[in-house]
């Protein structure tokens, strides 16, 4: 994603990532955010075994964010040859319909 925003200056792109981390308020910003977003980002990035990088040329420069995950695999899991040959074993889903509003009840054990 890049946009023609602020910018990020280049002593504070090494931490872009970090926890908490804003960079300097102005007026113009004296309400900022908690700081928590592109390191959820980069989490979210990393658990699915991908990364995400930080560019810009600097203040009043814009930036750009790239975010790399690895092309997904499907893994079918093996068949049963004997449920395959005789259509057996293999199981539908079970349909259970919603109660209807102020139905629900807790159960007691």
């Amino acid at each position: 994603m890049r946009d023609n925003g602020r910018g990020i200056a280049p002593t504070l792109l090494p931490h872009v990532f970090d926890l908490f981390e804003q960079g300097p308020r102005g007026l113009d910003r004296n309400q900022g955010g908690l700081g928590v977003g592109l390191t959820l980002v980069q989490r979210l990035v990393q658990l699915h075994h991908g990364a995400v990088e930080a560019r810009s040329d600097g203040p009043g420069q814009g930036s750009e964010f790239a975010v790399r995950l690895p092309a997904a695999s499907v893994r079918r899991p093996p068949r049963n040859r004997v449920a395959a040959r005789t259509g057996r074993g293999r199981r539908r889903p079970r349909v259970v319909p919603a109660p209807a509003p102020g139905r629900i009840r807790a159960r007691r054990r």
